[in-house]
């Protein structure tokens, strides 16, 4: 559908503006610019549009979503934001966006969709408490709950509704300063860090080979007999034993499977002992051993995750200074995306988007 269907944009442009006030009368942030701010025309350049976002972030205290439609041609179709009201989040709508988008022009001639939505100045400044009176505003980037399952499922959602593939669908965050590409890393993008994907492959080897060992294990417990079992029963350390019913072998055997996974006492020395022969004590011994290295991985994993929030906070309130790194601070940033949420981000400045494609996306490579 396009411009020229005066009455019909009149009426879509009214309904939305009904719908704005509505949403923005939920925030105590609600004013008359929430409304007009929002408008884009639809067949709008990117330009135009990028300008329009830019507004939203800077001025607007609650997140606005949108989407781009991008023809093959070179043409291309603006669908109008809106907002949920809030501060920290909005419904992407993908159903409701989708049916609009196919109704916008010839849908089988869509190269790809836009997914926006913007980080407001405000709110970044409010969840991280940064005075509003520093000169720059701080960077905001996808956050991550942007990444969240949900969110995958907002982009399938949309992506099915439009009949194109989930590779189609590009997702940026607008922030005071410029847009990031976001996407999930792909193996390809992990096999890049070359020391991180190598601990990722070997934990899922030993996970793997620990989870075959820990049934051939069960199974080797349970073919001992009853006696035996009952008897390696009465060295459990208390705390296990507390919690044991130790008439019961499928409950013995599962504690004394515990004690033997340890790997750290004499008890799990006896249970070896049981076993018939040096070759599979040996092979038992070298199946805990990995079973140590897997969690110790584990632990090195949960670390990344955990080292990506402090990054991302150090990113975000260290961009308002004017000493502010950039360079060395964002590398440490997509480091840290990669290794802690497996994501891939791109930042491009305001300055820079003209530079580029209309929503480049992040697998663009600047000339």
């Amino acid at each position: 559908m396009g411009l020229e269907n005066g009455n019909e944009n009149e009426k879509r442009s009214d309904i939305l503006k009904a719908a704005l006030v509505v949403a923005a009368l939920a925030t105590p942030f609600y004013g008359h610019k929430n409304v007009e701010a929002a408008e884009i025309p639809q067949s709008a350049s990117w330009e135009v549009g990028v300008e329009k976002y830019k507004e939203l972030a800077l001025h607007e205290k609650v997140e606005y979503g949108g989407n781009l439609v991008l023809y093959r041609g070179s043409s291309l179709h603006w669908v109008q934001p809106w907002t949920s009201g809030s501060w920290r989040t909005v419904d992407s709508k993908a159903r409701e966006k989708s049916a609009e988008i196919r109704e916008l022009g010839d849908f089988k001639k869509i190269e790809a969709v836009c997914k926006f939505h913007t980080h407001p100045d405000a709110s970044s400044r409010r969840a991280f408490r940064i005075p509003e009176t520093t000169e720059v505003p701080p960077f905001a980037p996808p956050s991550r709950g942007d990444l969240s399952i949900q969110n995958v499922a907002g982009t399938s959602d949309l992506a099915h509704g439009i009949g194109i593939s989930m590779e189609k669908v590009y997702k940026a965050v607008f922030d005071a300063r410029g847009v990031w590409y976001y996407r999930q890393a792909t193996d390809a993008d992990l096999q890049k860090d070359t020391e991180y994907w190598q601990r990722r492959e070997r934990l899922k080897e030993t996970q793997s080979e620990v989870r075959i060992f820990k049934i051939q294990a069960q199974d080797w417990l349970g073919s001992l007999s009853d006696e035996t079992v009952f008897k390696l029963g009465q060295g459990l350390p208390t705390e296990i034993k507390e919690k044991t019913n130790t008439r019961d072998k499928d409950a013995v055997i599962y504690a004394l499977s515990r004690v033997l996974y340890s790997n750290r006492s004499a008890l799990a020395e006896e249970i070896l002992a049981k076993l018939p022969s040096d070759t599979e004590r040996n092979h038992y011994r070298d199946a805990l051993g990995k079973m140590q290295e897997a969690e110790k991985l584990d632990d090195v994993d949960a670390d990344e995750e955990t080292k990506f929030k402090e990054v991302f906070k150090i990113f975000v309130t260290g961009s308002i200074s004017k000493d502010f790194d950039f360079e060395n601070s964002y590398a440490k940033l997509q480091k840290a995306y990669l290794r802690g949420i497996d994501a891939v981000v791109r930042f491009v400045p305001y300055d820079k988007l003209g530079s580029e494609p209309p929503c480049a996306g992040i697998d663009y490579k600047p000339q």
